[in-house]
């Protein structure tokens, strides 16, 4: 189970309507379905960004991501993103966790996906073939070569832009997809980025 809140409400029990708080801490708990016996658990301060670019969505992520022999690490999914008449933008993020006995350790912290707006849409003309928005999204993969026990991870990042709806595409430069590969390797502790290069 992944659980989500304002610091304090865990303590309090009660719904804290500050406003006060920019972020929410995190809780992990891994149970056994048949008895709801708690076999490890986690609890991060402040991991989930709750501010002006809005919590939408908290989801488990049960891909395979086997870093190791006998090591299956699970993610945490979520989105974030504004509302409001300005340079809008949103974005999903992965962070993976494994299970160390009865502790649950962070391990990477990456964002897979996001979109960024060109304008605040309020303009009543544009120029020619000016850009509307940016989108990407990515793959994270797990690599051949390991280091202190965990396989390097592979990110296939693709980045498209996109002109204004009414643009005729014939007419504009092609826009075409960037692509990039950024590689993690674990440090003992966690995933940190070792590089960025293009990819195919």
């Amino acid at each position: 189970m992944a659980l989500t809140h304002v610091p304090g409400e865990e303590r309090t029990g009660k719904l804290d309507e500050s406003g006060t708080s920019l972020a929410r801490d995190l809780d992990i708990v891994l149970m056994q379905p048949s008895d709801d016996t708690i076999i490890a658990r986690g609890h991060w301060d402040l991991e989930i960004q709750d501010d002006a670019q809005r919590l939408e969505s908290v989801a488990v992520d049960t891909g395979r991501y086997v870093l190791a022999e006998g090591k299956r690490a699970f993610g945490i999914r979520t989105i974030n993103s504004t509302h409001c008449t300005c340079f809008n933008n949103g974005w999903e993020a992965l962070t993976l966790f494994v299970q160390n006995e009865d502790r649950v350790d962070l391990v990477l912290r990456t964002q897979v996906s996001g979109w960024q707006a060109e304008s605040d849409g309020l303009e009543e003309s544009h120029p020619p073939c000016s850009l509307s928005s940016t989108e990407w999204h990515s793959t994270l993969a797990v690599g051949r070569r390991d280091h202190h026990g965990m396989s390097d991870l592979e990110q296939l990042n693709v980045k498209q832009a996109k002109y204004e709806a009414d643009e005729v595409a014939a007419k504009c430069p092609e826009l075409p997809p960037k692509r990039t590969v950024t590689t993690w390797r674990f440090d003992g502790r966690e995933y940190k980025e070792l590089k960025t290069g293009s990819g195919q």
